[in-house]
């Protein structure tokens, strides 16, 4: 997307984030197609990470909530990653006055506690016009630190959302568990996700609440939340319980496959038979 045009959007903001000001402009920004919205995202992360932090860094600036007479604090941490959004809100001209001299943010008074609701924003309008995530979550950490494409690390995040009255039997979990591990250190599942230009893969099983209906996409991950039915673990010998946890986590997965185009999936990995639970010790 062409830079004024981009303005164009953020000026809808008229200079701050606010609950109202971030109403308009993401009604604006619905305003845009799948192609234009996903220009439009490229383009705020190109503008945002322009911005060198360390310029920043300890300065006094004058906040919105600062009481009239209280101590200016020096930007760090979170506050100085949101300034990072209320300097691109602020508009061009501020924008490109701060890049060119960081002591000239020290005139105004700015609004950074808002800055959240600005990614928000643009997360919502992805997933209306894409259908997905911009990225789960999406915090200014994330957003300014990009993660460092040449590693060669790769992740595998299988989870559990479940009611705290909801006892899963052991052979469950211990299948669970040794299929988590597994599959992350597979080169031949490694490849397989990663294929989707992620690092992670992030799978939930969950017995409380619905199946997504969409593959989440992040930057560095794929996730998934995938409804499993709990009833049936009620009273389940320990190799059919067993059973149904590659039955479940096989479910979330070829989902992601076919959401994700990835082909179909490797092996899944052999789980032991254990007839009994494992002994800890002082649980005897």
């Amino acid at each position: 997307m062409d830079k004024g045009r981009f303005w164009s959007y953020i000026d809808v903001l008229g200079g701050e984030i606010n609950g109202e000001s971030v109403v308009a402009f993401q009604q604006a920004l619905s305003g845009l197609d799948e192609a234009g919205t996903r220009e439009f995202v490229a383009t705020f992360e190109e503008v945002i990470r322009a911005v060198d932090l360390a310029a920043f860094a300890g300065l006094p600036v004058r906040d919105a909530s600062d009481l009239p007479d209280g101590e200016l604090l020096p930007l760090e941490g979170t506050a100085l990653e949101f300034f990072a959004g209320a300097l691109v809100a602020a508009g061009e001209r501020a924008y490109q006055d701060g890049l060119a001299e960081p002591q000239s943010v020290l005139s105004r008074t700015w609004r950074t506690e808002d800055a959240p609701l600005l990614l928000e924003a643009i997360d919502a309008v992805c997933v209306l016009r894409t259908g997905d995530s911009w990225d789960e979550g999406a915090d200014y950490s994330v957003l300014l630190n990009p993660a460092d494409d040449d590693s060669q690390e790769y992740w595998f995040f299988p989870g559990v959302n479940r009611h705290i009255r909801q006892k899963l039997p052991w052979s469950y979990d211990r299948a669970r568990e040794f299929l988590s591990h597994s599959i992350e250190d597979s080169p031949q599942w490694q490849a397989w996700w990663s294929a989707a230009g992620r690092k992670e893969l992030r799978v939930s099983i969950n017995f409380v609440g619905e199946s997504d209906v969409r593959l989440r996409r992040g930057r560095t991950y794929l996730s998934y939340n995938y409804r499993a039915d709990y009833d049936r673990l009620i009273g389940a010998d320990p190799l059919t319980s067993r059973d149904y946890a590659i039955e479940d986590l096989r479910s979330a997965l070829l989902f992601i496959a076919d959401k994700a185009r990835l082909g179909a999936l490797p092996p899944m990995p052999e789980v032991p038979v254990e007839s009994e639970p494992p002994r800890v010790r002082g649980f005897e």
